[in-house]
């Protein structure tokens, strides 16, 4: 075939495909397969060599197309949305999440532990990881193994008092206690947070919060946190953690680097993360130098302390999610750099 009668019909196959409409044996059939419209172009010519033809450069065609939308797709973010672009999805995934060791003072409760969960089912491990539809009042409960005498866990907010309770008190917030420098306050604060906390049912407390620092001055958050010095904030946490679980199992929160509520969470919860991704939550971008002298300080003293939980934080941290085990974030996980022995229960 001459390479312009050639030309011409792929530019027609082109034109007609992306009109949305052919004529197939006389009768029009709205937005059609390439398949279609090679195989009525084929039939027309009555020339088998140039059916398969045509049926080659529409494959080809529709291979073009594609990546050619998935181009635009990512120039029009690079052009509108250019942070969008650069700052997401670009921390791979290089380390599972440690094990923890179960020495010291861990021990006992490490022994227990793995002694009831070797007698659990694959689906009875699987349940105790994923948050209830029952909340019992809590504002979260865990899954339960009713088999082996495990009703589960009741997970409550907050660091100032116990949410949602009746008849409880309202302790002054942790700002407060940071600008009275002082750590018998703060342990005396938790003890009886503790205690109260333990009085209503709960076994998991949602706190203290070690991060926000308050980098941003108007953040939703900040007054939840101790101070925005990083050495005082540790020095006021590990005092309040050992309070705290004299009744109860503190949840030091949120790790690492959430520093604003605004974007914190991706638009509408994710729920259109199948149609765009456009909708990420904000990244908090910390060189390895800052994370350890700043933001990381309270969470290592908590840790020292004894902190028996740790709560994600919800925003991304260098570009992947802080929940997630990635690049950005293993480092900075490593019992050997805390020098003190951490605990996954």
């Amino acid at each position: 075939m001459h390479p312009k009668v050639l030309s011409r019909l792929i530019a027609s196959l082109l034109l007609t495909w992306t009109l949305g409409f052919v004529m197939v044996n006389g009768q029009s059939t709205t937005q059609p397969s390439l398949a279609q419209i090679t195989s009525a172009l084929a039939s027309g010519s009555g020339s088998t060599s140039l059916g398969s033809a045509l049926a080659e450069a529409g494959s080809t065609l529709e291979s073009i197309i594609s990546d050619t939308i998935a181009q635009l797709a990512r120039w029009t973010t690079l052009i509108l949305f250019p942070e969008r672009y650069y700052s997401y999805g670009r921390s791979p995934a290089v380390c599972p999440s440690p094990q923890g060791q179960g020495s010291g003072d861990w021990s006992q409760a490490y022994s227990q532990a793995k002694a009831l969960v070797a007698q659990m089912t694959v689906q009875e491990k699987a349940n105790i990881t994923l948050g209830s539809s029952e909340t019992h009042d809590c504002s979260g409960f865990t899954g339960s193994v009713p088999r082996l005498g495990f009703p589960g866990m009741c997970l409550n907010d907050a660091e100032s008092g116990v949410r949602t309770a009746s008849k409880v008190n309202g302790y002054p917030a942790q700002l407060h206690i940071g600008a009275s420098w002082n750590r018998s306050l703060a342990y005396d604060r938790a003890l009886h947070l503790g205690q109260e906390f333990k009085t209503k049912g709960v076994n998991v407390l949602l706190g203290p919060v070690a991060g926000p620092l308050g980098r941003i001055a108007t953040g939703g958050r900040n007054w939840e946190g101790f101070s925005n010095d990083p050495y005082l904030a540790g020095s006021l946490i590990a005092p309040t953690i050992s309070g705290m679980q004299k009744s109860v199992i503190a949840c030091v929160k949120h790790f690492i680097a959430n520093e604003q509520e605004t974007n914190r969470s991706p638009f509408l919860q994710g729920f259109l993360g199948g149609l765009i991704n456009l909708n990420n939550s904000v990244s908090s971008n910390v060189d390895d130098r800052t994370m350890h002298e700043l933001y990381l300080w309270p969470f290592y003293d908590a840790v020292k302390a004894g902190a028996g939980s740790t709560m994600c934080s919800y925003q991304r941290v260098n570009n992947s999610y802080g929940v997630s085990a990635t690049k950005s974030k293993c480092p900075h996980l490593n019992a050997d750099q805390f020098s003190v022995k951490t605990a996954r229960p």
